[in-house]
């Protein structure tokens, strides 16, 4: 009987075949991973650069820097634009004047009967990707209430005393912004 010979690989050609593949795909991997995290850090850097950007816009348009100061004006129990922090002020330099929009400045903290009003819910909510650098890969919701927007980026608050949880979306938004007027603790 005559044995014909046919085109193709023995299964030991096949083996070393994929064994040489699955080294170089092993090589790569790593250089993915770091032209990714480069991706990511050049994100975060361009982030902070449109920040950066916002706060000359807004000194554009009032001659200052935006101020940073969180909270209540305690007298009248309200969140006026002079209390709300600096990355609020930014809202509307940043891709987030709708969500700037939707917080009334002039409803005060507390109705007449101690009721605390609602106000700038999805402000507190809202994930602001331009807050957040893609790096960090912690939760962009804050475990303090699984409620409240977090953020990377902070300015100087000043002289104020600030607990571990400052740089939370809601303090960025005001104390006004807490259901059941909650200022959190340390705050």
């Amino acid at each position: 009987m005559k044995r014909t010979l046919r085109a193709g690989f023995t299964l030991v050609e096949l083996l070393v075949v994929i064994a040489i593949i699955g080294i170089l795909i092993a090589l790569l991997l790593p250089a993915i991973q770091a032209a990714r995290e480069a991706a990511r850090r050049s994100q975060c850097t361009n982030n902070l650069r449109q920040l950066g950007i916002a706060l000359h816009n807004y000194h554009d348009v009032y001659g200052t820097f935006a101020p940073n100061y969180g909270g209540v004006s305690w007298s009248n129990g309200s969140w006026t634009p002079q209390r709300g922090t600096t990355l609020v002020r930014l809202l509307p330099y940043t891709e987030g004047a709708a969500i700037y929009n939707q917080i009334n400045f002039v409803t005060p903290y507390l109705t007449i009967d101690g009721l605390v009003l609602q106000n700038g819910v999805l402000a507190r909510k809202t994930v602001m990707p331009n807050f957040m650098c893609p790096s960090d890969t912690s939760s962009r919701i804050s475990t303090f209430d699984n409620t409240i927007a977090n953020t990377n980026y902070c300015t100087s608050m000043g002289p104020q005393s600030l607990s571990d949880t400052s740089c939370i979306m809601a303090q960025f938004t005001g104390a006004s912004l807490y259901p059941g007027g909650s200022q959190g603790n340390g705050w």
